[in-house]
């Protein structure tokens, strides 16, 4: 992959709004790699617990949003840690291309990969729902802020589309908590009254062409609206963490059971460092 240029308006926007777009983060074939995995991967389902060496009660006990409800389906359809299984993703993933720009992002030294997801979004005439308004960092097991979501559109996406929609200036409010993943509700009610609404900006519907990403720190407030198209909303997500971010020991399936010390950098072989 080619060089991925940021410019350091790019960067303030980042840090100064909590969120910014990224153009052209994959080509063309980038993007079809992304599609074709995809396809494979729901021809032949891989289990998640095999990936993560849990049972299937373990499993959903670790993720029972996610896993066997129907309801959290209409909300997104996620396909987990696959570039473990398909090389032609990692090496995507992993290249140094992608993690120079989430370095350079950062303003760190060095980044790991954390995660990785497809997040598809159902249209509304399938029973499509809106993803809730949330934050990351309360889902995250990590002791500061140098963390990037980075959020690939696999075509493109308007506001039809069931786009990602921000509050820009959220991420200085701290962190409002774990939110319900199935029921929306209007951010408004998290806020602690003017002060708070001093600090943010009015929201943001995000539009991508395929191979654009949106990119927000852990704390920017987001959730992505009904898809209103009739296809499926198909995006990639990709988390990177600073090298001195320490892991904290909160209960995470990505975390438990690989012996991390609390108080620690995330250092383990299933977390490469990319750049």
């Amino acid at each position: 992959m080619n060089a991925i240029e940021v410019s350091t308006s790019t960067i303030d926007q980042l840090w100064r709004k909590g969120w910014t777009i990224i153009e052209r983060v994959l080509d063309v074939n980038g993007v079809a790699v992304l599609g074709q995995v995809l396809d494979d991967a729901r021809r032949d389902p891989h289990e998640l617990e095999a990936l993560f060496a849990l049972s299937k009660e373990e499993f959903a006990a670790k993720d029972p949003v996610a896993q066997g409800n129907e309801k959290y389906k209409q909300v997104l359809e996620a396909y987990r840690e696959l570039r473990r299984i398909y090389p032609e993703l990692d090496a995507i993933i992993t290249s140094t291309s992608l993690g120079n720009l989430a370095r350079s992002l950062l303003g760190v030294d060095h980044v790991f990969l954390w995660a990785d997801s497809f997040l598809l979004k159902p249209p509304q005439s399938r029973g499509g729902r809106p993803t809730p308004w949330h934050q990351d960092s309360p889902l995250i097991p990590f002791d500061r802020r140098d963390c990037l979501n980075l959020w690939i559109a696999m075509g493109d996406i308007g506001p039809e589309d069931g786009a990602i929609e921000v509050v820009p200036g959220s991420h200085r409010l701290g962190s409002l908590g774990v939110q319900d993943f199935i029921n929306d509700v209007d951010f408004h009610c998290l806020l602690k009254g003017e002060e708070d609404l001093e600090l943010i900006e009015p929201v943001v519907t995000v539009s991508l062409s395929a191979g654009d990403a949106v990119a927000f720190l852990p704390m920017t407030l987001h959730r992505a609206a009904v898809n209103r198209s009739n296809r499926e909303r198909r995006a990639y997500q990709t988390w990177w963490i600073g090298s001195e971010v320490c892991y904290t020991g909160m209960p995470n399936m990505k975390t438990d059971g690989l012996g991390l010390q609390p108080g620690m950098p995330l250092s383990h072989e299933r977390f490469p460092m990319v750049s």
